[in-house]
């Protein structure tokens, strides 16, 4: 047993110092997209604001294994809270409390300044529970505050080690925001008169990401889903939900996925070389369609940035560099510093256009290259989505490819080996992924032993996946179109291929009878997914990346801007090398009244 231990500790070690070099491509291959997109001027919401952080400590009944939260040492006394509801089983031997009466423990960040701020509460994630890692969110604690938000880190060490609980965690996280909101009220407090009771934000890591999203639901409802005997009382002006390197389904209410609030703005940050959360699975909260009958918000966004280089553990100071249990080879991930850089730069900017400070971050987040210099060159993936998109075809409604989500619209395919609709794999391993479908193709495959010659002849027609509107009275006004699309690696993949980009077009036609080519790799890189080495072995990612492409900018003879309506979308794709691809959410944005024709 000592020798099997010893060489599993050398095969760690050894990952932890080795590196790939086919990786590091894709470090150079991360500025492809920043050439083709205008730069925002807009500041580095990267860079410390103006204000002054200062921190308190704020704690509530009794902690025998936190004698940081003692009564007599904290700043701010609090009270406890009853997730008995939440959770089956408790360690109240080890804790010396049970679960009627768990701490409201935490660490605020603050500017000195005078002034009225918004509010964010975080959460860590799982963790040995002898060792607290609330603190090691104390560098986007001190970010925020110098940008003027009243930032919280939690405690709830208390419910590490369990399972089926990130219900309790969602409770817990509400219950501290409800209390820090109550605070303003309170003469006695150091924080009274300073907080903007109007807006606040939900934030989470690994566990912790998903409770966010638990926050943000179970505020909305009047009770709990499991059992409706368990009231909520909740209600509050949650603006924003954030996601860092989350699990999805450890919690479901009554056996129900989970859906964010379509009028809150939502990030969700994965990283490459998770080896705790090795897929990403915050790509299903930013798909899922919302509950039927949610009130949207025309500006809330949902936005997923995958970091190549980034690993579970180095978002939080206490947790880096060993807390992924399955070692990636460091050589290829960030710095810790990296990491934590894009942390702080993504979450001060969606927490700036969140509280209406400066909407137009929202921009950055969905194409992160027009933020030149603010973030560490590596490969970003990124998914973004707002509620003004009017979806063409998402491939959700029934099993049949022919049919659009739009009224009067149809689905044709040409030239593929094989298409059909289907929820794309995670990664070349195989494992599902989103609950959503999409269209799934591929071309100039011999996989069903079909001769050469077969195959050459297919090779002859290019693959092309088309939406045609039923006449000219289906079509759309558009001044954008966007859509996801997925190059899938499959099981084997040689290092050449794996730094090929997709040759893909996207041919427009309009009403007019005009066309316009667009040709993808000018808005965006999409191909295969880095190859990622863990100790369990390698793999590449299957991660869509959003693209859009600008339908306006014609004018006719007097130089007015019209846009004629939109009767054709075709995705038109190279088949001299076999492939397969991922295309869903097919959508476009409408153009103003005044440039219609």
């Amino acid at each position: 047993m000592r020798v099997l231990v010893l060489v599993t500790i050398a095969i760690i070690v050894m990952a932890s110092c080795v590196s790939f070099p086919p990786e590091s491509v894709y470090l150079s291959d991360a500025a492809h997209r920043g050439g083709t997109l205008e730069p925002l001027s807009l500041a580095d919401p990267g860079i410390p604001g103006p204000l002054s952080p200062a921190m308190l400590v704020y704690g509530g009944g009794h902690n025998p294994r936190r004698p940081e939260y003692s009564l007599d040492v904290v700043d701010i006394r609090t009270t406890t809270v009853d997730v008995s509801a939440f959770v089956d089983t408790f360690e109240d031997h080890y804790w010396g409390y049970t679960a009627e009466a768990v701490p409201l423990n935490g660490r605020i960040f603050y500017p000195t300044e005078p002034g009225v701020y918004p509010v964010v509460v975080m959460v860590h994630g799982n963790h040995p529970p002898y060792r607290p890692s609330e603190r090691g969110y104390d560098y986007l604690g001190r970010h925020l505050a110098s940008h003027g938000m009243i930032f919280a880190s939690i405690d709830q060490t208390f419910l590490n080690g369990l399972s089926g609980e990130n219900d309790a965690r969602g409770i817990v996280l509400l219950e501290h925001a409800k209390l820090i909101l109550g605070w303003n009220d309170d003469p006695s407090n150091p924080l009274f008169g300073q907080i903007n009771t109007d807006q606040v934000a939900v934030a989470g890591h690994s566990r912790g990401g998903e409770a966010a999203v638990h926050a943000a639901v179970f505020n909305r409802f009047s009770a709990y889903p499991d059992d409706v005997t368990v009231p909520f009382e909740y209600g509050l002006p949650i603006r924003a939900v954030i996601s860092v390197a989350p699990i999805e389904g450890q919690y479901r209410p009554a056996d129900r996925s989970l859906t964010v609030p379509p009028d809150v703005d939502y990030l969700v940050l994965h990283g490459s070389h998770d080896g705790d959360v090795s897929e990403h699975f915050g790509l299903r909260f930013v798909n899922r369609a919302p509950l039927p009958g949610a009130e949207s918000s025309p500006d809330a966004i949902r936005a997923g940035i995958w970091i190549y280089g980034a690993n579970h553990g180095q978002f939080n100071t206490e947790w880096s560099p060993r807390q992924d249990p399955f070692a990636t080879l460091r050589g290829n991930l960030l710095s810790a510093d990296e990491q934590r850089r894009i942390a702080v730069t993504t979450i001060t900017a969606l927490l700036l256009a969140a509280f209406d400070r400066e909407p137009g971050y929202r921009e950055f987040l969905a194409a992160p290259e027009r933020g030149r210099g603010w973030l560490p060159q590596t490969r970003y993936v990124t998914q973004f989505s707002d509620n003004t998109a009017v979806t063409i075809a998402d491939f959700d409604d029934d099993p049949f490819l022919e049919t659009a989500t739009l009224h009067g619209w149809a689905v044709e395919v040409e030239g593929f080996a094989s298409a059909r609709e289907r929820r794309p794999p995670f990664s070349s391993r195989g494992r599902v992924g989103a609950d959503g479908w999409a269209f799934v193709g591929r071309w100039n495959d011999r996989s069903d032993g079909r001769s050469d010659e077969d195959s050459a002849e297919d090779a002859s027609i290019l693959p092309s996946l088309r939406l045609i509107a039923a006449d000219s009275g289906d079509a759309v006004h558009a001044d954008r179109l966007a859509f996801d699309i997925t190059r899938l690696a499959p099981a084997r993949l040689s290092d050449e291929a794996t730094r090929e980009p997709l040759d893909v077009s996207v041919r427009v036609r309009f009403s007019d009878g005009a066309e316009s080519l667009y040709d993808v790799s000018e808005f965006a890189l999409v191909s295969y997914g880095p190859r990622v080495t863990t100790v369990r072995g390698s793999m590449h990612h299957n991660i869509p990346q959003t693209v859009v492409l600008p339908i306006g900018g014609r004018f006719d003879t007097s130089g007015i801007s019209s846009v004629p309506g939109i009767v054709a979308i075709e995705f038109l794709f190279d088949a001299a090398r076999a492939g397969s691809v991922a295309i869903d959410n097919v959508r476009y944005y409408r153009a103003e009244e005044g440039d219609r024709e």
